[in-house]
């Protein structure tokens, strides 16, 4: 395997087809899903999430990767990238911790951080945007706390299935703020705490 992020906790790589059946799970389950709008879930089937993840595999500005637990080789989670402007230098990236047993124990913020290290290193990135509903405020505290700002809060940006109107929150997230913000955890010997 090809892994573009190994730790003692995770490893991140690309998606392949035969994750659909991940990634089909985790979109349908409305309990999972609620904190992006979609409280019944995605209602997808499987033939369009390998739509979506081979569009991801043969994208050069997109892409999806899985995060898996380094311990017993589990599926956790998702990390995406689009939007990729090298003349801009920025890209715009989203996540989710997707197997509820693994949120609230910093494999967010892990994922998040050697992801965001990935993405400016690798591709020489100045900044990174992402955003997430303005009611999910899990999400919110951990862009906060790697050193995101906002930049924007869009009322009424977007209506949910059910018909409710939902607000946004968008943020840019500099790569000297992130990397002071690691350097804040340099004298300690885990920025993730078990």
């Amino acid at each position: 395997m090809n892994y573009i992020i190994k730790t003692s906790r995770i490893k991140v790589r690309q998606v392949e087809i035969e994750d659909a059946i991940y990634f089909t799970n985790w979109w349908n389950d409305g309990k999972l899903m609620e904190s992006v709008g979609f409280k019944n879930g995605l209602n997808i089937s499987l033939d369009k999430v390998k739509e979506r993840l081979l569009k991801s595999i043969e994208s050069n500005n997109t892409k999806i990767f899985i995060v898996i637990d380094s311990i017993n080789n589990k599926p956790i989670g998702e990390l995406s990238y689009g939007q990729l402007d090298n003349e801009d230098k920025s890209c715009r990236i989203g996540m989710k911790i997707c197997d509820l047993s693994y949120q609230g124990k910093h494999y967010g913020l892990e994922s998040l951080c050697e992801f965001n290290k990935y993405l400016f290193d690798t591709f020489s990135l100045d900044k990174i945007f992402i955003d997430t509903l303005l009611a999910n405020t899990k999400a919110i505290n951990l862009y906060k706390k790697i050193g995101s700002k906002t930049i924007e809060i869009v009322e009424s940006f977007w209506t949910n299935p059910e018909g409710i109107s939902c607000d946004a929150i968008f943020f840019q997230l500099d790569k000297n703020d992130f990397y002071d913000f690691l350097g804040i955890f340099s004298n300690y010997q885990n920025i993730y705490p078990q």
